[in-house]
């Protein structure tokens, strides 16, 4: 599993491959920290982080095995 490292903390995220292409997942922590309570980025750090992240799972689902991860997400977008 990947990560990525942001305010000094390194997050799980995951590369998936869908049915449409390769795109990368992270955990809904990873969500909660770049942005605040009104819904606006923390930081232009903040902001190039989620552009990377195509969607946000707990983070227990990060360890699925990928088609059934896939599965899930499809379900819910």
């Amino acid at each position: 599993m990947n990560k990525v490292i942001f305010e000094n903390t390194e997050y799980p995220i995951r590369n998936i491959m869908f049915p449409f292409g390769d795109r990368t997942v992270g955990s809904e922590i990873l969500n909660s920290v770049l942005m605040n309570e009104d819904g606006a980025y923390v930081s232009e750090e903040a902001r190039l982080v989620d552009e990377l992240i195509f969607f946000f799972v707990k983070e227990s689902d990060l360890h699925l095995p990928e088609s059934q991860l896939s599965q899930k997400i499809i379900s819910e977008i």
